[in-house]
């Protein structure tokens, strides 16, 4: 077979020979080579990596495709090696592609083993696939995988019709804990003043930094990045008569209820998602919801991108009423939203308008004028 190792993602679904793909990827680095072997027997989709050149100056790194089939062993990652020194990145690229990467940290020493790749095949290795991970952050790293989160599924991070270049990264140092982000985003830049992070001004993008002692100080930060942060996946709700209930609608056993599971509800009782199917109305999703409290199961349902609950009321009317209320709350808060949004577009059109025009002016040459 010839060497995958040529510069290119290679699709998954292309590997046929596990030790020979994780051999080329590997580049002699017998750690690297059990890693990627890992990876592959479990179906962990990877998407670069590097043992490291010392010529090229390139440090140890590895990155997994950012996706809800690796989000939890991301979290994982973060939980188990957050005080390790090692580099964590998240990357959203103009192709509209992202991926998390770690790598050794900024002063490492290429005469030393690297002990990263070990460190992450144990995380692999005790990986439990139905443990919530995210829960096992501390609050400022929840935070960072919150902001992570968001620009993963904000539509408005585009620059020219095309996705725009987002990087969010963390880091443990010897003196503290830094914070970094990098966008073609300036609504996302002008959040990062907001929440106190210093601009640096080096490289192609804007670049924003909170470097803190401890992980209480950096909190405030990084929530306020999220609270000036309100994406775009958020949809304007759609309109929905809600008309009162009337209880000699179906019956119970014609109500087809159903639950949908995933990593986080599969094993909660508080957390079990009703199914809403094709043609349900909110009064018929009411009485599923009052079905199940009548089971005693709590459960609740996302209706036009509405939640709504049994949690505190048996009364299917009571459930559409909070329901509208929901609803109505979520359309101020869009309003809201889309007019912040399209007033900060506003002022950085107008202020790239003036610097363009002061460049053309400094550029023009003057006629008529005393050369020397």
């Amino acid at each position: 077979m010839d060497n995958l190792n040529n510069g290119s993602v290679v699709d998954f679904s292309q590997i046929k020979d596990y030790q020979q793909a994780a051999k080329d990827f590997a580049e002699g680095n017998r750690e690297l080579e059990q890693l990627l072997l890992n990876c592959f027997s479990r179906g962990i989709k990877t998407t670069a990596c590097c043992g490291g050149h010392e010529d090229k100056k390139r440090k140890p790194y590895i990155s997994f495709l950012y996706s809800p089939e690796n989000e939890q062993l991301i979290y994982a990652l973060l939980a188990k090696l957050k005080d390790n020194e090692f580099d964590f990145r998240y990357n959203k690229l103009l192709n509209g592609k992202s991926f998390f990467f770690i790598s050794e940290g900024r002063m490492f020493d290429f005469n030393s083993a690297s002990t990263l790749f070990n460190d992450i095949n144990s995380v692999i290795d005790s990986f439990d696939i139905g443990k919530d991970y995210y829960a096992e952050l501390p609050i400022d790293l929840q935070k960072y995988g919150l902001l992570i989160k968001n620009a993963e599924n904000d539509e408005f991070l585009k620059v020219d019709g095309r996705s725009g270049y987002f990087q969010m990264c963390y880091e443990s140092v010897p003196d503290g804990y830094e914070y970094a982000m990098f966008t073609t985003d300036s609504y996302y830049n002008s959040a990062a003043e907001k929440g106190k992070f210093i601009r640096n001004s080096m490289g192609v993008f804007p670049s924003y930094n909170l470097k803190v002692p401890s992980r209480e100080m950096a909190i405030q930060g990084l929530n306020s990045i999220a609270m000036n942060i309100q994406t775009t996946e958020m949809k304007p709700p759609e309109e929905t008569p809600i008309q009162p209930y009337q209880p000699t609608k179906a019956k119970e056993e014609e109500l087809e209820i159903d639950f949908e599971y995933d990593e986080r509800t599969k094993s909660n009782s508080l957390t079990n998602h009703l199914k809403v199917n094709p043609g349900d109305t909110i009064e018929m999703v009411a009485q599923k919801l009052n079905a199940c409290r009548a089971k005693g199961i709590n459960a609740f349902a996302v209706f036009n991108g509405v939640e709504v609950n049994n949690y505190k009321s048996d009364d299917p009317q009571q459930i559409i009423d909070a329901f509208g209320q929901n609803l109505a709350a979520q359309k101020k808060a869009y309003e809201h939203f889309t007019q912040m949004r399209d007033a900060q577009r506003q002022q950085d059109q107008l202020i790239r308008q003036q610097q363009l025009g002061q460049s053309s002016q400094k550029d023009t040459p003057q006629i008529g004028g005393m050369g020397k």
